[in-house]
C-alpha cells in the first residue's frame, strides 16, 4: 500500500431536487482508498452508500445536485481526475476500463436482448483491448473464474435464462473484463449462496492481491465484512459516523450505530441448544436482559397441510436451424417433501440448485410434472388453471426482488388491494382501504403510505410491501423466495421478527428459500438442502445444523463468513471439482435418490 491515495473523497455533499427542496443524501462524506487496499462501506440502506459509489461512476440521475467537495482519482502519476466535476467523456474512457463497477441487481444491469457473450466481449471492443478471438476466450476464462459450469451454453444463453445467483457472477466476471485499477462492488455477493459467495471472496481478494488492485466494497453482510476488508466506513444518514481498521471496527465499536449494526449480525451456532425458533433480539426494543420465548407454532399433530411427491421441472434446450429440443435442464429432478399448519420449513442451496424454481412450480408459475400435489387433503395436481385459480388465495409468494414485483405505475395501496378485488374479498377499492389499511400497520408501515409509489420506499419497506401483499388473502401457506437476502441486518431482523408475528397471529406455514444459514437457523422448523435440482438432506433444524450428514451440507455450513476478523481462515478450494452441470440429453432416465433414515426426523440421500 502506497501513501498517496488512488481515490480521496473530501467533503462530499449531494441532494436530490423534489418538490419540497433538496433532499440532503451525502452530508460531507470524507474517506480514502489506497491501492491493493480493499474497503468496506456499511451502512443502512438509505445510508448513502450506493448513492456515493454512483456519484464515483458519473452515473447519477438528473436531478442530482452536488453541492461541494471532490473526489479524487490518481490511477497514475500522468492522470488525475475529480470524478465529482469531470465531462461524460472523460468519465467514459475512465469506466470500465479503469474504474469498474459490479451492480447490485444484475437483471437491470445486463441487456435482455443481447447474449451473455455479446456482454462480456463489448467492453473489451470498445477500449479497443483485443481482438474478437482473445475476447471470447478471456470471457470464457473469467466464467470459469467465478465457478460458472457449462460456461459455452452461458456465453449463448440470454440474462433471463440464468437464476439470480448466475446472473450475479456474470455481472462480476463483466466488471473484470477489462482488469480495472479500482473495483467498486456493490452488495456483490448479496444474491449469491455461501459457497460461490466464499470463492467470489477469494476471487475478489486474489485479484485485489496479485494485481494491486482498490475494491471499494458496498455491503450489509458483516460476515463479509469480517472475511475480506482491511479498513471499514460506517456510513448512517449520509454521513460518515465511524472509520477504522476492520479489527478496531469489530472489537470496539465506538459509535452506538456501529454496535448496533453488528449486535444485530445472527451468528452461525446461537440456536445450538434451541429446538424451535426465535425471534431476533432487537437493540433498542428488546430489554437484552429478557430470554426471548422460542416460537411454538407447528402444528405436527394431523396431516400435511401441503405434500409434494415426484416434483420434477425441466427446461428444454434447442438448437439446430430447426430449433429442435436436444437436451433438458433438470431444473428439479422428483423431490418429494411436505409441511405442516404454521410451520416454517427453509429449502437451501446453492444458485441453480432448483429452489426458486420449486417455489414457483408449486403456484404453477413454470411448467412442471408430478407424481401427486395434495393441499389441506386435495390432489391439486390434475387441476386446470381456471380451477387452480381459486387456490391462489390460499397460496401466496414474496419474491427475491420486491422492486420488479410492484407494478411502479400503481400506488402501494391499490398493489395491497387489488388481490382482495380479483378475488371477490372486497367489492370496490373503497370497501378493501380499511383491509389495506390494518395490513400496513401489521407490516410497520403507515396506513398514508397507501399512497405512495414503489420508488419512494426503501428495500426493506418494499419487502415489507410485498408481504402485506401476501397476507391480504389470508393465505395458509407463502412461499418467501430469498425475502431477505437484499435487507441490511438491522431490516432484515425486523422483517424476519414480522413473519414470525403474523405466523403466531394467522398460524401461515413459510416455505423459507434462502441461502443465509444464519437467518435460516433462526427462523426454520425443518430444512430441506437441495443441490443439482435433488433434496440431499431433510430433517429438523436442530437436526440439519448440530449433526449435517451430506457432504454437501457440511461444506455449505463450513462456508458462512464469520462476523469475526480474528477467526479469519484461508479457505481451500478444489477446483477441479467444479459442479456438474444439470442439462442432460432430451429423454434422459435420472433415478431418485434413496434416503437413508440417521435419527428421528432426519434423512440423508445415499
Amino acid at each position: 500500500m502506497t501513501d498517496s491515495p488512488l481515490l480521496e473523497i473530501t467533503d462530499l455533499t449531494l441532494s436530490f431536487k423534489s418538490r419540497e427542496g433538496l433532499n440532503r443524501a451525502l452530508d460531507g462524506v470524507s474517506f480514502s482508498v489506497h491501492r491493493g487496499e480493499v474497503v468496506a462501506v456499511v451502512g443502512e440502506s438509505g445510508s448513502g452508500k450506493s448513492v456515493t459509489s454512483l456519484a464515483l461512476m458519473g452515473l447519477l440521475s438528473d436531478n442530482a445536485v452536488i453541492e461541494k467537495g471532490q473526489a479524487i482519482y490518481t490511477p497514475d502519476v500522468n492522470r488525475r481526475y475529480d470524478l465529482t466535476c469531470i465531462d461524460e467523456r472523460t468519465h467514459r474512457s475512465i469506466r470500465g476500463q479503469s474504474l469498474a463497477m459490479i451492480f447490485q441487481e444484475p437483471m437491470t444491469s445486463l441487456n435482455p436482448v443481447l447474449k451473455i457473450g455479446d456482454q462480456l466481449t463489448e467492453a473489451l471492443f470498445d477500449h479497443h483491448l483485443c481482438s474478437r478471438e482473445q475476447a471470447w476466450q478471456k470471457a470464457l476464462a473469467l466464467l470459469d473464474q467465478v465457478r460458472i459450469n457449462d460456461v459455452e451454453r452461458v456465453m449463448n444463453s440470454y440474462p433471463q435464462a440464468l437464476s439470480g445467483g448466475m446472473r450475479q457472477r456474470v455481472m462480476i466476471a463483466l466488471a473484470l473484463t477489462c482488469d480495472p485499477q479500482m473495483l467498486i462492488a456493490d452488495e456483490p455477493t448479496t444474491a449469491l449462496d455461501v459457497t460461490v459467495q466464499a470463492r467470489i471472496l477469494q476471487i475478489l481478494r486474489e485479484l485485489q492481491l496479485h494485481r494491486q488492485m482498490a475494491v471499494m466494497f458496498i455491503t450489509h453482510d458483516m460476515g463479509v465484512v469480517a472475511e475480506i476488508a482491511d479498513r471499514v466506513v460506517v456510513m448512517f444518514r449520509g454521513k460518515v459516523v465511524e472509520t477504522g481498521s476492520v479489527e478496531q471496527i469489530f472489537k470496539a465499536p465506538r459509535h452506538p450505530y456501529t454496535q448496533s449494526l453488528l449486535a444485530a449480525v445472527p451468528k452461525l451456532g446461537d440456536m445450538a441448544d434451541s429446538h424451535w425458533p426465535k425471534r431476533f433480539a432487537i437493540v433498542g426494543e428488546d430489554d437484552p436482559n429478557v430470554v426471548l420465548e422460542q416460537q411454538r407454532t407447528a402444528d405436527y399433530s394431523g396431516k400435511p397441510l401441503l405434500d409434494v411427491r415426484g416434483l420434477q421441472v425441466y427446461y428444454p434446450i434447442r438448437s439446430g436451424i430447426l430449433s429442435k429440443t436436444t437436451h433438458e435442464v433438470h431444473a428439479v429432478e422428483q423431490i418429494d417433501f411436505d409441511i405442516y399448519p404454521g410451520e416454517t420449513l427453509a429449502i437451501v442451496g446453492e444458485s441453480g440448485c432448483g429452489k426458486s424454481t420449486t417455489g414457483r412450480a408449486l403456484l404453477r408459475l413454470v411448467e412442471h410434472q408430478s407424481e401427486s400435489i395434495h393441499f389441506q387433503g386435495k390432489e391439486i395436481s390434475l387441476l386446470n388453471d381456471r380451477a387452480f385459480k381459486p387456490l391462489r388465495q390460499s397460496m401466496q409468494m414474496v419474491f427475491q426482488d420486491p422492486y420488479a414485483s410492484l407494478n411502479p405505475r400503481l400506488t402501494v395501496g391499490f398493489t395491497i388491494a387489488e388481490p382482495l378485488l380479483i378475488h371477490g374479498m372486497a367489492k370496490s377499492l373503497k370497501e378493501a382501504s380499511p383491509v389495506v389499511a390494518q395490513l400496513l400497520k401489521s407490516v410497520g408501515l403507515e396506513p398514508e403510505h397507501a399512497r405512495r409509489y414503489p420508488h419512494e420506499f426503501s428495500g426493506g419497506q418494499r419487502q415489507r410491501i410485498a408481504i402485506a401483499r401476501a397476507m391480504a388473502l389470508q393465505p395458509k401457506v407463502i412461499i418467501a423466495d430469498e425475502a431477505v437476502s437484499a435487507l441490511d441486518v438491522s431490516i432484515q431482523a425486523q422483517v424476519i421478527n414480522l413473519m414470525m408475528d403474523l405466523q403466531q397471529k394467522t398460524g401461515v406455514a413459510w416455505i423459507f428459500i434462502s441461502h443465509d444459514m444464519a437467518v435460516v437457523e433462526r427462523i426454520a422448523n425443518r430444512i430441506a438442502v437441495m443441490y443439482l435440482g435433488q433434496i440431499v438432506e431433510y430433517g429438523s433444524r436442530h437436526a440439519i445444523f448440530n449433526h449435517p450428514q451430506h457432504e454437501y451440507t457440511k461444506r455449505l455450513l463450513a462456508s458462512v463468513p464469520i462476523a469475526d476478523p480474528s477467526r479469519r481462515v484461508a479457505r481451500q478450494f478444489d477446483d477441479d471439482e467444479l459442479r456438474p452441470s444439470p442439462m442432460r440429453p432430451l429423454g434422459a432416465a435420472v433415478t431418485k435418490p434413496h434416503y437413508k433414515k440417521v435419527a428421528e426426523q432426519h434423512w440423508v440421500a445415499i
